[in-house]
């Protein structure tokens, strides 16, 4: 088979791969309910940061800011909104926009070496239902580390050391987990090319790289200071404590689910896995992989967020599998190639389609909308599911008691079960916790949630009430 026609095939895959990525953002278009769990929670950041100007400092920012975001990087964003962009295009346009730079830098990681891989790679990282994932929560965090990670290896590649020292400082600060799990991948990777490769290795030739990797750790470190207490501190005992629990963060696909939707892409990545262990070549892309399966396999902090990054990788090495097989036989490239794609296609297709929809329906949102309306200013709003809170949070604006995500939240995980699996009675007594607030407290209750049992209740009153929904106002005793 000719070089011409694979060369139209392949470039025909990735016609329809970008057609397949643009039908993800057709829901910002069709309906103003944001897609996602993320957005609202990062519009409050932004907003943290924008009241807190022209202050560039933590004392007044609240807790819950100091705790969860990393430093600095969120006042960038407001230097947007003051020369034009508003917070919701920051939500919205720049996360496509980001995602499209993604794909970009993949290609430019791996046209040097192999101008088919690198398609190929661009081609599923578009399809991948993972990457859509992380989409679709608006992993803003996430997307952003991936766009550093792929800039300093493009960057160490071609030896712009300089340039590289303020990537991989941003890359160490925008996401505290995956700073540990570079650092381990990096540490790992150096590793197994000495112990496999000692004739080979020169540690001369990784001086440079060396001494980057720890100045710009420590670098990244004295950012961290303002809140190191918050956010350096508070992350040390999880990373040592969480292995073999199955902690895992709050909302991202499951060790089943990521086996299940990422099926075709893992199985294609095998071969070169294969490949590269035979070899005893083990490059900082194999290195990746087996951190990630140490990372996974013992339940570490945050793995299942990991998974977003290592579907990058994991693709890389499909992309490099189908590279193989075509310099192998471009015959049997070709069919499977096509096989994988079409298979993966409908998938990604399939999935999209019945997920591309807000978390709330429009007669949810338009009600939250009239919240604020109905309450006192001063009050305070209870939500029992973790579905609802950051609506609250963004169009209420009063401070939210909600699952995990709050301050003024005072209940840890198993006093929330107690809550959803008893009657109104220990809720009744359980309210009692939030008595020392003194000021009105309001119970907001929807249908995509777990089911209240309010029967014959006595310390909640019926401000609104509907069909499937109630606003109740609390009667402390």
């Amino acid at each position: 088979m000719s070089e011409k026609i694979i060369n139209k095939i392949i470039y025909t895959i990735l016609i329809i791969s970008i057609f397949l990525w643009i039908y993800r953002i057709f829901p910002y278009f069709s309906n103003n309910i944001p897609l996602g769990y993320d957005p609202w929670l990062y519009r409050l950041l932004f907003l943290d940061y924008w009241n807190n100007l022209p202050n560039i400092s933590f004392s007044n920012l609240t807790d819950r800011t100091k705790l969860a975001y990393p430093p600095f990087l969120w006042f960038l964003w407001n230097i947007l909104q003051i020369i034009w962009f508003k917070i919701e295009n920051l939500l919205s346009f720049w996360l496509w926009f980001f995602s499209l730079i993604t794909s970009i830098l993949i290609y430019l990681n791996l046209k040097k070496y192999s101008r088919i891989t690198a398609i190929i790679w661009v081609s599923i990282f578009l399809i991948s239902i993972i990457q859509y994932q992380s989409f679709w929560w608006n992993y803003y965090k996430q997307i952003i580390w991936v766009i550093f990670m792929l800039s300093s290896f493009y960057l160490l590649e071609k030896q712009k050391y300089t340039l590289s020292i303020p990537v991989i400082i941003w890359l160490f600060t925008i996401h505290r987990p995956s700073w540990v799990y570079f650092l381990i991948t990096y540490i790992i990777y150096k590793l197994l090319n000495y112990i496999f490769s000692k004739e080979k290795f020169n540690i001369n030739d990784s001086k440079k790289e060396i001494y980057i990797i720890l100045w710009t750790w420590i670098m990244s470190i004295l950012i961290y200071i303002p809140v190191f207490q918050e956010q350096i501190l508070w992350l040390i005992k999880p990373l040592f404590t969480t292995a073999l629990t199955d902690w895992q963060s709050w909302t991202f696909f499951s060790k089943a689910d990521f086996w299940k939707y990422n099926i075709f892409i893992i199985l294609a990545s095998i071969y070169w896995l294969y490949i590269n262990i035979e070899k005893k070549k083990f490059d900082i892309i194999t290195s990746w992989y087996i951190a990630w399966m140490i990372w996974v396999w013992f339940w570490l902090f945050f793995y299942n967020r990991f998974y977003i990054f290592f579907d990058i990788f994991i693709i890389l090495m499909a992309a490099y599998s189908f590279w193989k097989i075509y310099k192998q036989n471009h015959k049997y490239f070709l069919h499977i190639l096509l096989i994988f794609f079409i298979s993966q296609s409908i998938y990604y297709y399939s999935y999209v389609n019945l997920h591309n929809q807000p978390l709330i329906d429009k007669t949810e949102f338009e009600n939250i909308l009239k919240i604020d309306k109905i309450i006192p200013e001063d009050s305070i709003l209870m939500v029992t599911h973790k579905n609802y809170s950051p609506w609250i949070a963004w169009y209420v604006y009063k401070p939210t008691i909600a699952p995990w995500l709050f301050m003024e939240n005072k209940w840890n995980l198993e006093e929330w079960k107690l809550w959803w699996d008893w009657d109104w009675e220990v809720k009744c007594n359980m309210i009692q916790d939030y008595k020392d607030l003194k000021k009105p407290l309001y119970l907001w209750i929807w249908k995509r949630q777990f089911p209240e049992n309010l029967d014959n209740q006595t310390c909640f009153e019926a401000v609104i009430s509907w069909v499937w929904y109630a606003l109740l106002k609390v009667n402390f005793e």
